[in-house]
């Protein structure tokens, strides 16, 4: 099933969740655009568990500090798709979930989500030397408040169905 609207009316325009979908656009576009240097820029982007541990870069690419991965992990995607299916759940249920915390208030709950997701990767994966990346968590926890504030609402969806042959 893939989410296409929704039915709960907001009252002011979500322009805090509309920064953030631009946001991710522009990084992902920018990111594409790198060609061959994509891999290394990830790989500095992302949020990887033992360089949060150790607070150093594994391998040294970035001499920046790694606690700032927890920010930028959140608008670097691996693929159209990831980015694409992101984007689209914010569109669908952020508008309402800002509309009901405020503008300052979606973008501090937005940021806080991404960034327990980050530190669930690193407390689950402490050896990995794997970028995690996406916007996944955060998104995860709009979907959450979403339930929790509007748990009747209805939510349009067009499902795809598959039929293969005998």
């Amino acid at each position: 099933m893939i989410p296409i609207g929704d039915d709960p009316r907001r009252r002011s325009w979500p322009w805090v969740m509309v920064t953030i979908l631009v946001a991710n656009v522009v990084v992902f576009l920018y990111q594409v655009s790198l060609g061959p240097a994509m891999g290394p820029w990830i790989q500095s982007m992302g949020l990887i568990p033992v360089e949060i541990l150790t607070g150093k870069d594994v391998p040294l690419v970035d001499p920046g500090p790694v606690v700032v991965t927890f920010l930028t992990s959140m608008f670097v995607h691996g693929s159209f798709l990831h980015i694409a299916s992101n984007m689209l759940y914010l569109w669908v249920f952020g508008d309402n979930v800002e509309d009901t915390l405020g503008h300052a208030g979606f973008a501090v709950f937005y940021l806080v989500c991404g960034a327990v997701a980050g530190l669930t990767h690193v407390f689950m994966n402490p050896d990995s030397l794997l970028p995690s990346v996406g916007a996944s968590g955060a998104i995860a926890g709009v979907l959450g408040a979403y339930v929790c504030i509007f748990p009747s609402a209805r939510v349009r969806t067009l499902i795809l169905f598959s039929h293969s042959l005998p």
